[in-house]
């Protein structure tokens, strides 16, 4: 582990700085097809092929907008671990630095190459776990170079990050946070103040099993946030008298556990949210100079029938 200290943006390893992120935006399933960019390498241009899914068949009383589920049997016992990622830094002046990264779609290519060579252990036999990319549960303790070591750091490997360009030496900080016990107990008991740590273990289990489960059923969703998805092909188009308003109604689901006497409850809310669709930002800009030249038509026409 590199020597501990305060530098230029943090504390943490001598010279480290952060990246903040912006929290991601749901997008549809896409198909790229690359382009020569002598300067970035490859860049994507990508065309929207997603289409709503044919022959929808409502129930004959509609869509329930929420179901629970009681869980019979929840993990008893989860390890907690803090994730923290680091690049080294191409400033010439700082040779030795590191960057910490905190974007998610950054540090999530970074953990997925990770896991492709089990730096961080978790492909062993009847081990659950589940993360956010900042934290880390895990039916298991996880070992550590030795037993007796709380924090220590994972091997380097080889990642492609968002900017274009290949790091080496890329690892994470694995920290050990805490144990919850007793989960089912306290979920049945405790006020609901006090197994809030529980309610996020449990919430991110189920979201890698909704991922898990788009994946093998090849249902694309996307994820917003810890436990909101939305289903990339359950869209329809928004219009009205004049045409197509620019925007999709997308079909969402909001997972939360919440405590209950009987076990842990798995609620599914559904609704439905609006989004503009996908298309080039030529494109958008030439729908909003339009929508403000007829405005502005209809204003003087207005004004000059007064």
């Amino acid at each position: 582990m590199p020597p501990k200290g305060k530098g230029k943006g943090g504390s943490g390893p001598a010279g480290k700085g952060t990246s903040s992120g912006a929290s991601n935006k749901p997008k549809a399933f896409q198909s790229k097809s690359p382009i020569a960019a002598p300067d970035l390498g490859k860049l994507l241009h990508v065309k929207d092929t997603t289409r709503p899914a044919p022959h929808l068949v409502l129930p004959k009383n509609g869509v329930p907008t929420v179901k629970t589920t009681l869980v019979d049997d929840p993990a008893q016992k989860v390890e907690v671990y803090s994730l923290t990622f680091w690049r080294p830094s191409l400033n010439p002046k700082t040779p030795n630095a590191l960057v910490e990264l905190n974007k998610k779609s950054e540090i999530k290519l970074i953990f997925d190459a990770l896991q492709s060579v089990n730096a961080l252990g978790l492909n062993a036999e009847n081990l659950s776990w589940a993360t956010d990319y900042k934290d880390l549960w895990c039916s298991a303790a996880l070992k550590g170079p030795t037993d007796e070591m709380s924090e220590w750091d994972t091997t380097k490997v080889s990642c492609r990050l968002l900017d274009g360009k290949q790091y080496e030496g890329v690892y994470a900080t694995v920290k050990f946070s805490t144990s919850l016990e007793n989960i089912r107990h306290d979920l049945q008991s405790a006020p609901i103040t006090e197994v809030s740590d529980h309610i996020r273990a449990l919430n991110a289990f189920v979201a890698r099993y909704i991922r898990q489960h788009s994946n093998s059923t090849k249902r694309s969703v996307t994820q917003l946030g810890a436990n909101k998805f939305y289903r990339d092909d359950a869209f329809t188009r928004m219009k009205n008298e004049r045409g197509d308003l620019g925007l999709r109604a997308v079909r969402d689901y909001y997972t939360s556990i919440r405590p209950c006497l009987q076990g842990p409850l798995l609620n599914i809310n559904a609704a439905t949210t609006a989004f503009l669709n996908p298309v080039l930002v030529s494109q958008l800009l030439d729908v909003v100079v339009v929508s403000k030249e007829e405005g502005t038509m209809r204003n003087q026409k207005r004004y000059a029938g007064m």
